[in-house]
């Protein structure tokens, strides 16, 4: 049976993403990395879990090399739409525990909580490994998840967002003795309503933390925001840095 990825991500879910994501919190999110992660210009940056290559695009206009990955044809297909000319993005099909790279990049980034994605907690621990892989000797990864903190107290979700263009319904719940978290997402447009489902493992910070030394890297720290913010138990998401050892 596939993975619940492999078949969520298709052109709805593509439009619901672009539609969904505000340019200016993008360029901030790019320029938080950039900032964290001490990136200048001519620069390879790996981007796991590109999407529709938001960051990707962001991170080129800085004159950095920026390389996204993704496993969805269609959000790929949409990423190429939007590279544009001159210092556009390389895109690559691939899933993220299986990369084509080694050695050859500055910096590993996924935002926006593309880890955890694999019901084997093994494989997601291999996504590390392959970021890890990735790197040269003295590059950096930056992974950006959820927090699971907060739904310790509070695991069922059920909220109206405005997000983007949409207006947006999500319903979830957090197991909180498997860490699993599953939500079901429902917008309205175009006179129809769509719904998209995702499934992920939520990494407390020090689950990160030992994730990414037994992938053999070094953390450089922990953050609830790319401006470095400090984590509280209030904080919706971990911002792990960690580095490749020179």
């Amino acid at each position: 049976m596939p993975e619940w990825w492999a078949e969520e991500f298709g052109p709805d879910y593509a439009v619901f993403l672009e539609a969904s994501t505000d340019p200016a919190k993008t360029e901030a999110e790019a320029r938080g990395c950039i900032s964290l992660l001490g990136l200048k210009e001519g620069d390879r940056v790996l981007d796991l879990g590109c999407g529709f290559g938001r960051h990707a695009k962001a991170l080129a206009q800085y004159g950095i090399k920026a390389v996204g990955v993704d496993f969805s044809p269609a959000l790929l297909k949409r990423a190429r739409e939007l590279a544009g000319e001159g210092l556009a993005p390389e895109y690559v099909r691939a899933s993220m525990h299986q990369l084509p790279f080694a050695g050859a990049f500055d910096a590993v980034i996924s935002i926006y909580t593309s880890f955890g994605y694999f019901e084997d907690p093994a494989e997601n621990r291999r996504t590390i490994e392959e970021a890890a892989r990735a790197l040269h000797p003295g590059g950096h990864l930056l992974l950006d998840t959820a927090s699971p903190v907060p739904l310790y107290a509070q695991p069922d979700t059920n909220k109206w967002m405005e997000a983007g263009s949409l207006t947006v319904c999500e319903e979830g719940h957090f197991d909180i003795a498997t860490g699993r978290n599953k939500a079901r997402i429902k917008w309205y447009r175009d006179g129809r309503w769509y719904n998209f489902f995702h499934e992920e493992y939520l990494y407390a910070p020090s689950h990160l933390a030992e994730l990414a030394e037994t992938s053999r890297l070094e953390v450089v720290g922990i953050y609830s925001g790319l401006s470095g913010e400090s984590l509280t138990p209030e904080s919706a998401r971990n911002i792990l840095v960690a580095k490749k050892p020179s």
